[in-house]
């Protein structure tokens, strides 16, 4: 590195540092120094593990990363080697996702300092005559607590339909346990009293049972902690709760669902997932129509494809259609979010989201997850 470039590097907001193969640090710009509030001679020659001050699960995996096969640069092979750099590393972004891997194995890179949270791109130079490692790191605190915001309205849109739903489930059962109630004062045959009794406590339990899918859903699993999905369970439980304010049969479901492996993640951010794929197909069809819902893994990935005969979309909503707060619905029907949302908790598990719609002929969504997800890569995104 050049003084000039040393110049420019340490002028950069981004946090920048180099290590040499034993992992003690050889360079931080200016960034990394008012961040750490520190100055940045500080840092030379300590080693890297100290400097960052990190937990020991996010160390163990950044030190693979740092000793993995990264492409080094030398003078004999300065050009080859930039070329293949450029073309085998990437900044590992969970809200972007890969741009070259469409189903990536590997979740994405994310990790602690402090209060803060960051994506990181590893990359592999020559500093001082010696092949080294260098970090640059990217503040992703302010997009996370924008995406925690967005999902927190999209969970109480869909929270209001749950709770029209939940009122349509109960009043039905709840009159007629009244009017039982009712018969039961003036009724003198024992008999026929015991019948209503039976009746009031089948609808009763009905009510409770009712209650306790809507709890499920409002209350989550452990809050974020990882464990392993049943995607069958998980899409079953999504499917009843969007079925809920419906007239039975309006909606004709065809499942192929059994079998699938399991994955390891959040719950609620899967279900989430389906809920909102599956609540907006039911609004597309105005609440009648048709759903299929088909399992497959494949190579090492699991696909999930959603599709209904709904009235499709426009070539131009399609390419919208994940954009923060597009919406066709009338104002106060919809966030907006509820598809970009989808995207990208879908992508914070190094998977991909593929929607193909024309007018007149529904729309499909295709969701791909690697089949087995190793959470401690992606658990660092969980709120701190």
């Amino acid at each position: 590195m050049t003084d000039i470039h040393e110049s420019i590097v340490s002028q950069i907001n981004n946090l920048i540092l180099i290590v040499n193969r034993d992992l003690k640090v050889e360079f931080v710009n200016t960034g990394f120094g008012k961040f750490m509030e520190r100055r940045t001679s500080d840092f030379i020659g300590s080693p890297l593990r100290d400097v960052l001050e990190i937990s020991k699960e996010q160390w163990e995996f950044l030190e693979s990363e740092l000793q993995g096969e990264l492409c080094t640069l030398n003078k004999d092979t300065h050009k080859e080697s930039r070329v293949h750099s450029s073309a085998s590393i990437e900044t590992r972004d969970p809200l972007k996702g890969s741009h070259h891997q469409k189903n990536s194995e590997n979740p994405p890179s994310v990790i602690t300092l402090g209060e803060k949270i960051f994506t990181y791109q590893v990359f592999a130079l020559e500093f001082n005559n010696n092949s080294c490692r260098g970090l640059i790191f990217n503040d992703l605190t302010r997009e996370k607590h924008f995406l925690d915001r967005m999902t927190q309205a999209e969970n109480i849109a869909s929270l209001k339909t749950l709770v029209a739903g939940i009122s349509h489930e109960i009043n039905n059962p709840l009159h007629s346990i009244l009017s039982f109630a009712e018969a039961m004062e003036k009724e003198q045959d024992i008999g026929r009293m015991r019948d209503f009794a039976s009746r009031v406590a089948k609808l009763s339990s009905r009510i409770g049972k009712k209650f306790a899918e809507f709890s499920g859903y409002v209350q989550g699993k452990g809050a974020g902690a990882p464990e392993l999905i049943d995607i069958e369970e998980t899409l079953k439980k999504a499917l009843n709760l969007i079925l809920l304010p419906l007239e039975k049969n309006s909606i004709e479901v065809e499942t192929d669902i059994s079998s699938l492996p399991k994955i390891e993640g959040d719950f609620e951010e899967i279900q989430q997932i389906w809920m909102n794929i599956l609540n907006n197909a039911v609004q597309a069809m105005e609440c009648c129509g048709r759903i299929k819902i088909h399992g497959r893994e494949s190579n090492g990935v699991l696909t999930i494809i959603i599709s209904d005969n709904g009235p499709g979309m426009t070539r131009e909503t399609l390419r919208r259609v994940f954009n923060p707060f597009f919406t066709t619905k009338m104002q106060g029907e919809g966030t907006g979010l509820g598809l970009s949302i989808t995207k990208r908790l879908v992508e914070k598990y190094g998977g991909s989201i593929d929607l193909k719609s024309q007018g007149g002929q529904g729309t499909t969504v295709s969701i791909s997850f690697p089949a087995k997800i190793i959470m401690k890569k992606a658990g660092f995104f969980e709120s701190q």
